[in-house]
């Protein structure tokens, strides 16, 4: 993925969600979105930067882009059609991988979420996040490969523990 799409999506959750950093030096970043507020619609992109992004990457781009995040968000709707947080994106800038950063942006919102009782979903197209993610509880609830691409999708939610 382009550093204009992340910048795109870092912009979508903080006017939509809640985004985190590990530290001033932005190690790792983390968006979570309260369901509700998740959805790409037409106006909440334009507030984003949509049309800058549409510039920088071209509207063929784009357009495949929306094509496979139309495809994903319909997947999760039908997944997860209950309240829940959603995670996406995180990264931790590869320097600073494998030293604890990933486990930085987790732990604290996922105490939070266990203790308002609420599930947690993500998606991930990297097989690797795959474990990771089952390190903190998450559990496929979906694998697929996306239509008229060759990327594999798994979808993983954790149910709050209690």
């Amino acid at each position: 993925m382009s550093y204009s799409y992340f910048k795109f999506r870092i912009r979508f959750g903080v006017l939509f969600g809640e985004v985190y950093a590990t530290s001033q030096n932005l190690e790792g970043l983390a968006v979570w979105f309260p369901s509700k507020k998740m959805d790409m619609t037409y106006w909440r992109m334009i507030k984003s930067g949509g049309m800058k992004l549409l510039k920088e990457l071209g509207v063929g781009t784009v357009q495949r882009m929306m094509s496979i995040g139309n495809f994903t968000s319909d997947l999760h709707h039908q997944q997860v059609n209950f309240p829940h947080w959603y995670l996406a994106p995180m990264g931790v800038d590869p320097d600073y991988q494998g030293k604890g950063y990933a486990s930085k942006l987790m732990r604290s919102m996922l105490r939070r979420l266990d203790d308002e009782r609420l599930p947690y979903f993500l998606e991930t197209q990297n097989e690797n996040n795959v474990e990771i993610y089952k390190h903190y509880g998450f559990k496929i609830v979906g694998k697929i490969t996306i239509p008229k691409t060759n990327l594999k999708h798994w979808s993983m939610l954790r149910d709050p523990r209690i």
